[in-house]
C-alpha cells in the first residue's frame, strides 16, 4: 500500500505519478510535470502501470478512440509545438515499463522514460519490441544484455505487480493519476488542481 506523506514546512512535497506507456494523457502530463512542479520542489514518484494487450489494457468504445487519437490528443500537443503520432501501435507494456524500472536502478530513469514516450507517441514505434528498447538503452549508455534480462526478470515484473497492488488499494482506475497527501488527481487536465494543493499545503 502506498505511504502517506504527510507535509511540513521542513520537507519536500512528494507526488506519486501513475502513468502507463499506453496512455496518450500520461504521455502529454510527462513533458510537462517536472516543470508544473518545480516552484514546489516537489520529489515525484514514477510508478509504471502495465499492460498487457489481452484484456487488462484500457478497452475505449471505437468513436472515442478515433476521437483521442484524431483531435483531442493532437489538439494538446500542437498548443506544446509538438507532433502526436497519428496510429500508435497498440502493445503491452510490461516489457517498457519493468526496462523502465532497470533504467531507474542504474540512475538513468527520467532519460529512458522520456524516451520510451517518445518512442510510442511521436514516432510510432513498438515499445514491446526489445530492439526498441535496447536502442533506447545504448543511447543511454546501459548494457545490452542487462537490459534484455530485465524485461522478462521476475523481479521487475514483481514490482510492476507491486504498482499495480498500490494502485488498486488506493481506487486509482485510469492513468494518469497523481496522489498528494492522500488526494488523488486523475487525468493531465487536472494537474492545475494538483498545483492548487500544493500551493495551499505550503501555506500550512
Amino acid at each position: 500500500m502506498a505511504d502517506t506523506v504527510i507535509q511540513n514546512n521542513n520537507t519536500k512535497p512528494v507526488v506519486d505519478f501513475y502513468f502507463a506507456y499506453l496512455s496518450p494523457y500520461s504521455f502529454l502530463s510527462n513533458l510537462s510535470i517536472q516543470n508544473d512542479l518545480a516552484p514546489f520542489a516537489a520529489k515525484i514518484r514514477y510508478l509504471p502501470v502495465a499492460h498487457r494487450v489481452d484484456g487488462d489494457a484500457p478497452n475505449f468504445h471505437p468513436d472515442r478512440l478515433k476521437y483521442i487519437y484524431s483531435q483531442d490528443v493532437p489538439r494538446y500537443a500542437k498548443k506544446i509545438g509538438i507532433n502526436v503520432h497519428k496510429n500508435p501501435i497498440l502493445s503491452e507494456s510490461y516489457s517498457a515499463s519493468a526496462a523502465y524500472l532497470y533504467a531507474v536502478d542504474q540512475g538513468v530513469g527520467d532519460e529512458f522514460n522520456k524516451a520510451v514516450f517518445s518512442a510510442r507517441w511521436i514516432d510510432g514505434l513498438d515499445i514491446s519490441s526489445a530492439d526498441v528498447l535496447e536502442n533506447i538503452g545504448n543511447k543511454l549508455g546501459l548494457d545490452s544484455g542487462l537490459l534484455r534480462t530485465a524485461i522478462n526478470d521476475t523481479e521487475y515484473h514483481q514490482r510492476l505487480l507491486d504498482i499495480h497492488q498500490m494502485r488498486d488499494e488506493l481506487g486509482i482506475f485510469g492513468a494518469p493519476t497523481f496522489v498528494f497527501n492522500g488526494e488523488m488527481f486523475w487525468g493531465n487536465d487536472r494537474i492545475s488542481h494538483l498545483i492548487e494543493a500544493l500551493d495551499s499545503a505550503g501555506e500550512l
